[in-house]
């Protein structure tokens, strides 16, 4: 049982095996980059450049700069580096991030596009064994329920799906082969579908944000098309007949949601403890996370310093300070404006990456940062990234491998 094992003898072997296999992970898929000469496809601007051109990578970086600077600032900088009691969250992981932001970076657009393929098919695979788990009612324990898939727990699943559901759908309306419709179709399917099983707001509340944002994107700035009925076509039928059907039964979480909006917009005519418990606690839980930052605003109170926040901008302010939590807010907004702004230079991976980001971002008010989800996080974040803005790119989409 691998989630057995005494922490005492794993203090150090477990973050170290963890480590050692991102970076070595990363070294090799920069080896690749290199060996296909994936510097020759850009050419690095000065600094300034890059700046007034890409306000997305100067603003990341900005965040990257002042959570290594609050870092300094920590009282136990072994906690901090490691993060070895909590969810593996520590500075080690924030430097590993960076490596692998770079290494796609310098991917060339093929292999950007072989990239978000394969997170596609990795993820039907990954919901194809939650869906089969929660129909045949396989639950090898309580609280890893089978609807985490290979998760420890499913709102860190539905943390995952909040990105890979607007990869399908995305890659839906742009492809333009027949086939291709079928796989995304059926792909973006089972992704609801697993959603639904999830039981989690947030990350069904990030989906439909994300949705609609590509909906209204694609109508300003692309010809119209019948796949911009077809894609909330297929995820409202999907929905209804699950949930007739009884197959899931995710209404009710909707009706909790309704309830939970309704107390938190009206809270002057509630108790203080029935607006504290809107969100399953969550407000009581900012409050918290809040009087923290209070204390420390500025440089943070050390990676690690507070667990489970339930909102990952808290806790970037918790950890790093506010300035980091801003930083980030910027480039996120950055991103977006990018998406509408700079429409003929970005590729269609760009475009796709781009989507699943702000369907992430959007869900992070109600979730947190944690290894199981960070990486997919943090690869799509880079895969909508571009250093060169000078040319138009607009990519025909390749031949899948």
């Amino acid at each position: 049982d691998i989630y057995s094992y005494t922490p005492d003898y794993t203090f150090y072997i477990h973050p170290i095996i963890k480590v050692g296999s991102l970076i070595l992970l990363v070294l090799g898929f920069t080896y690749i980059c290199l060996r296909h000469n994936s510097f020759k496809e850009y050419k690095f601007k000065p600094i300034k450049t890059l700046i007034a051109r890409n306000l997305t990578i100067f603003f990341f970086l900005l965040t990257f700069i002042w959570i290594s600077f609050a870092f300094l600032f920590s009282d136990d900088y072994e906690f901090s580096f490691w993060d070895v009691i909590d969810y593996k969250r520590g500075y080690a992981y924030f430097l590993c991030y960076v490596v692998i932001v770079i290494s796609i970076l310098l991917c060339t657009k093929k292999q950007k596009f072989v990239l978000l393929e394969l997170l596609i098919f990795v993820s039907i695979v990954i919901n194809l064994i939650a869906i089969i788990a929660y129909c045949t009612e396989w639950h090898p324990n309580a609280y890893r329920v089978p609807e985490a898939a290979i998760f420890s727990n499913r709102n860190f699943y539905a943390y995952y799906l909040s990105i890979t559901t607007l990869l399908s759908a995305a890659r839906l309306y742009l492809t333009k082969k027949p086939y291709l419709n079928i796989y995304y179709a059926a792909s973006l399917i089972i992704s609801e579908f697993a959603l639904l099983i999830s039981q989690t707001r947030g990350a069904f509340v990030g989906v439909v944000v994300a949705i609609v944002l590509m909906l209204v994107y694609f109508g300003i700035r692309r010809k119209f098309s019948w796949k911009l009925i077809l894609v909330p076509a297929i995820m409202i039928i999907t929905f209804l007949v699950l949930e007739i059907s009884g197959i899931t039964v995710f209404m009710d979480r909707l009706g909790l949601l309704a309830s939970d909006v309704e107390t938190a917009t009206n809270a002057a005519s509630h108790t203080e403890e029935q607006v504290d418990a809107v969100g399953s606690g969550r407000i009581a839980i900012w409050k918290d996370v809040i009087s923290k930052i209070k204390t420390s605003p500025i440089v943070g109170l050390g990676i690690g310093s507070t667990l489970a926040e339930h909102n990952e901008y808290l806790q970037i302010a918790a950890w790093s300070g506010i300035p980091a939590a801003l930083f980030y807010i910027c480039a996120l907004f950055a991103m977006v404006i990018n998406l509408f702004k700079k429409n003929n230079q970005l590729t269609d991976t760009q475009i796709v990456a781009t989507l699943a980001a702000i369907s992430y971002a959007v869900q992070s008010f109600f979730g947190y940062a944690l290894l199981q989800t960070a990486p997919f996080y943090i690869i799509v974040l880079a895969l909508s990234l571009n250093p060169n803005f000078d040319k138009k790119v607009q990519e025909t989409e390749p031949n899948c491998p």
